[in-house]
């Protein structure tokens, strides 16, 4: 009997108090308990808050950020075999201009020694196989290793929104997209080109550029 949640944590729990007061089998109830703890200790490993992968990446001077262990779930979020991604760098996971910030996150780590422990940010994960890319919750966690070096592991959550999205640069050039906009757009290599090119109409109403259109909606820009 195998118990993976709170909820059969609680059905044990019954059990093992029926088993006790109405069959009298005190054996019973208490091998049921002991079931109960250990859902409860599983219970935080299955639950929503548990991570959906995670990737553990060398903070070694002369490796840093290679991968160097991944979670059995990583290949249903990254798409290749974990063994695939071991000794490769960390910034493959990540879709471009975004890859080139993980090695400078780990170097202010080791220089500063901030810790920057969360499970809140917004993180964009690549999709190795097709490269679109996937919008996740996660953060970068700091460990000690046995040889005294620190290891640096990255931890992916759900996030709250499954929206499509397509992100550029300042100047209007796709940098990446998600999975729906691979069909609603037919995009192949949509990486690289003006965002215009698959939003004519838009293009229409701002016909001076993307700077226009940024001004329009008064959003605040900045490199990714």
């Amino acid at each position: 009997l195998v118990a993976r949640s709170n909820g059969s944590r609680h059905a044990l729990m019954l059990y093992a108090l029926y088993a006790d007061e109405v069959l009298g089998d005190t054996f019973l109830s208490q091998r049921l308990r002991q079931l109960a703890d250990t859902a409860n200790i599983r219970a935080d490993v299955d639950s929503a808050d548990a991570p959906l992968a995670s990737v553990t990446v060398s903070g070694s001077e002369h490796s840093l950020g290679q991968i160097v262990d991944t979670s059995e779930e990583f290949p249903a979020i990254f798409g290749v075999p974990r063994n695939h991604a071991v000794g490769q760098p960390g910034s493959i996971l990540f879709p471009s201009p975004l890859d080139k910030g993980l090695d400078k996150e780990l170097r202010n780590y080791l220089v500063a020694n901030n810790s920057f422990v969360t499970n809140k940010h917004p993180l964009f994960i690549k999709h190795l196989s097709n490269g679109y890319a996937v919008q996740y919750v996660g953060g970068l966690s700091a460990a000690p290793t046995e040889s005294g070096e620190i290891n640096f592991t990255l931890r992916v959550f759900p996030a709250a929104t499954n929206s499509e999205f397509m992100v550029c640069d300042i100047r209007g050039t796709v940098v990446f997209y998600s999975r729906g906009m691979v069909r609603t757009f037919g995009l192949r290599q949509g990486a690289g080109k003006p965002i215009f090119n698959f939003l004519p109409n838009l293009e229409k109403s701002f016909p001076h550029g993307f700077g226009d259109f940024v001004k329009a909606t008064g959003a605040k820009m900045r490199e990714p």
